[in-house]
């Protein structure tokens, strides 16, 4: 599969040609500058205000002092479930209820294939030596843990301490 993106000489030449932090921030001041001599040249604003300039004033740019309070009564609304609940029409309609076939009417193929491919690229990222995730491996790691759902704690217990 090919590589997308630079190659490392085309990489180093942007990572070169990135400007410093100092060449960004003058030229950062340098527009600022040029903003705060338009406004102060615009007869607009004749007015000045003098609690602007005021720095114990809180402002946007500065942060508020936060006081937590402990409030001892809080009042939860209980919002009843209007919703139908139980299997939808879709998956009582089915000629065959299997497991199976509910998990396909759940889960598409394709967002098998995403959930393949973002595997893939996490361990990718991860660095470490791995084995590319397959469909295949994927379903088999669904089927495993959906039958692991239908077991007690107690079940699991035992299956463990007998191995």
């Amino acid at each position: 599969m090919p590589r997308k993106g630079l190659t490392i000489p085309e990489a180093l030449v942007v990572f070169h040609n990135l400007p410093t932090d100092i060449e960004s921030d003058e030229s950062s001041l340098s527009e600022a500058e040029d903003v705060m001599t338009a406004k102060s040249s615009s007869s607009e604003n004749t007015d000045i205000d003098e609690e602007k300039d005021d720095i114990s004033v809180p402002g946007p740019s500065r942060i508020s002092t936060v006081t937590w309070k402990n409030k001892a009564s809080v009042k939860i609304r209980n919002i009843p479930f209007t919703e139908q609940s139980g299997p939808s029409d879709e998956i009582t309609s089915l000629q065959d209820p299997s497991p199976v076939s509910i998990f396909f009417t759940l889960f598409s193929i394709s967002f098998i294939e995403t959930f393949v491919h973002q595997t893939n690229l996490y361990a990718t990222q991860k660095g470490n030596a791995f084995t590319p995730v397959t469909v295949q491996d994927i379903l088999c790691f669904f089927s495993y843990k959906y039958s692991d759902g239908d077991k007690t704690i107690a079940q699991l217990q035992r299956f463990l301490v007998n191995k």
